[in-house]
């Protein structure tokens, strides 16, 4: 699965394709500023214009006409995408003039039929409460002098000369201006966003080229960079600064790597300066481990769709939107270290890996689409920072993968063993959800590729085997088959489950929630050549780990069968039938019908039992 939307085009498109990717992301991005998040129509759009399907005139014609027709105009959907549409053609336009009437003239193209008084000088005094302050405010330019104050900033900067001072006391003195900028606030709702745009303009005059995803992912930290470098509270010991602001344009303008934290720019007026605190974050880890350091590593680059993200980590909640006509799925699941996993057998990257597999997993069972995931974990005391940010790195990975969100969780310190949890949200369109209760009598049964390749893969780890490389990836690193779920569903499958436990386990829960009989044929099991391999040299049958073995994180379900040869046949085999009947699961080995139980053979009476 894609990174973002837009990824293909950066990859595989035109240098023109690539400047329109640019500049959409960014566009589409600056929205986060006032929690606002385009719509998935606004993407699909935005796609068409990418390719040249579609100019920009045309997309401006479908929108009208799409939110002519939308039912709740008061929803600020219509703004957000009108708004991002609006920056792309400002942002795709070669001219410009760095005067106070360009940047009037960018806000009124901006929020026309929008606002009422666009392209206007405000003519009222504001305050606005920040999260950043703690309910404070910044003190903004006072009505009376706002055209003024504009005139003398821009001028102050047309006068500069960047002649003579080296890279850093020009991104300095850049993070000044566009702070000045922001805070004299000429407008009264917009202001960000056009002060973001006219500055992009002004960057590439000077020789930038400002193509890379900072406002496109970071756009909550400029606006809240932008307040920190205007507000002081000397009782409290804060002073304006601007090195957030130069954090940030560090990496937009020089490609560096600088964390990027909205949690350490929050000023806590209870106690004075500023600290990095979110209630998102339990401040009672030990005192060996940096907290708020460990937490900023952990939350970077953590936003892999933006699409409904309006606000992520570095609040009380994570707030984000859900796409129209669509139900809601989440599942919960979590590693115990010393139960679930052990050194002797898994990196730390790959517990965070495995952890992040079976959440998604859960989702594809359902046949969704994962989109958000918050992480808990409780670090034992002394246990080396590292150790957590390479478990963070591997779930940080499969999100990125599978474009998951991680917009939140908490942090804590135990006397126990380490333990990380994981909840994944996710979405399936209305009323299709792929349930186990689904399955009905003249159904076949399908999996998708190979079972037992993680329990060979455990069992040749704790060997200390290296025959068996296929195995053990599987078992370290799983992959979660959200397509192939999808894939399932827009066929119409009628049950699914995924394999976390074992076949036989999962079959009897379809059996048992759907109260039919499954009846599977042994033979059209597909084996692969590793878990064939293993268990002759172990002297088992084969089919006992594809049985019993757990985590194969493959899917199991049920489809009816005039659409079971529209499954691709290199993915999907069919292996059994669905009668009426009682809930049970029945094989058939060697000519006779033998009942599976949930825990798999070892578990049924001896003569029956695979181990030789």
């Amino acid at each position: 699965m894609r990174k973002d939307p837009f990824e293909e085009y950066i990859r595989q498109g035109e240098a023109s394709q690539y400047e329109k990717v640019q500049v959409w992301k960014t566009a589409i991005g600056l929205q986060a500023v006032d929690g606002l998040t385009p719509s998935a129509y606004l993407v699909d759009l935005a796609k068409k214009n990418i390719e040249g399907q579609m100019s920009l005139q045309a997309v401006h014609t479908l929108l009208e006409s799409y939110y002519e027709s939308y039912p709740n105009q008061n929803d600020r959907m219509a703004e957000a995408d009108i708004v991002s549409l609006r920056i792309s053609e400002i942002l795709l336009e070669k001219a410009f003039s760095f005067t106070p009437s360009e940047y009037l003239s960018i806000h009124r193209q901006l929020f026309a039929d929008i606002y009422p008084h666009a392209g206007n000088i405000r003519d009222y005094n504001i305050t606005k409460k920040e999260w950043i302050l703690d309910g404070d405010t910044v003190t903004y330019g006072s009505m009376s002098e706002l055209g003024a104050t504009l005139l003398y900033d821009i001028e102050q900067e047309k006068n500069f000369s960047y002649a003579n001072i080296d890279i850093s006391e020009t991104i300095r003195h850049l993070a000044t201006f566009v702070a000045r900028l922001w805070q004299i606030h000429v407008f009264g709702e917009g202001n960000t966003r056009t002060t973001a745009v006219f500055f992009i303009k002004y960057l590439r005059t000077l020789g930038f080229t400002v193509t890379n995803d900072m406002f496109a992912d970071h756009a909550w930290y400029f606006r809240n960079a932008l307040v920190r470098a205007n507000y002081q509270n000397l009782k409290l010991g804060v002073y304006r600064t601007t090195e957030y602001l130069e954090r940030f344009l560090r990496n937009l303008l020089l490609d560096e790597d600088h964390v990027l934290s909205n949690r350490s720019m929050h000023v806590n007026k209870a106690n004075g300066n500023t600290i990095e605190s979110n209630s998102n974050v339990s401040n009672n880890m030990s005192p060996g481990l940096d907290e708020f350091s460990l937490i900023d590593k952990l939350t970077q680059h953590s936003i892999h769709d933006s699409t409904y993200v309006k606000v992520g980590v570095g609040d009380d909640c994570a707030v984000y939107d859900t796409p129209r006509d669509v139900d809601q799925l989440v599942s919960t699941d979590m590693m115990v270290e010393g139960i679930h996993f052990s050194d002797s057998t898994t990196a730390p990257f790959d517990v965070g890996y495995r952890l992040g597999a079976a959440n998604i997993s859960d989702i594809a069972a359902m046949g969704g689409t994962p989109r958000h995931m918050v992480v808990s974990i409780a670090v034992p005391k002394g246990r080396d920072t590292s150790y957590v940010e390479e478990v963070y790195n591997g779930l940080r990975h499969i999100c990125a993968d599978y474009d998951v969100n991680i917009i939140g969780g908490d942090t804590v310190s135990t006397e126990g063993p380490f333990v990380i949890s994981a909840t994944v949200f996710g979405d399936v369109p209305t009323n299709q959800s792929v349930l186990r209760s689904g399955a009905q009598d003249g159904d076949v049964v399908f999996i998708t590729n190979y079972l037992g390749l993680s329990y060979v893969g455990l069992h040749s780890l704790l060997e200390g085997s290296e025959d068996y490389p296929v195995s053990q990836s599987v078992h370290q690193r799983p992959i979660p088959h959200v397509e192939c779920g999808i894939i399932a569903r827009d066929l119409g499958a009628t049950s699914m489950n995924d394999i976390s436990d074992g076949l036989s386990s999962e079959l009897n829960e379809i059996a048992k929630a759907s109260q039919v009989t499954i009846y599977i044929d042994e033979n059209t099991l597909p084996i692969h050549p590793e878990v064939q391999a293993y268990c002759e040299s172990h002297h088992m049958s084969p089919y006992l780990p594809m049985w019993t073995g757990g985590e194969d994180f493959q899917l199991v379900g049920t489809i009816l069968a005039d659409k079971a040869e529209e499954l691709p046949t290199d993915t999907f085999t069919i292996i059994g039938c669905i009668k009426a009947g009682s809930a049970q699961v029945l094989v058939d080995r060697d000519g006779q019908w033998v009942t599976v139980e949930p825990k798999g053979y070892n578990h049924l009476s001896k003569e029956m039992q695979y181990n030789d």
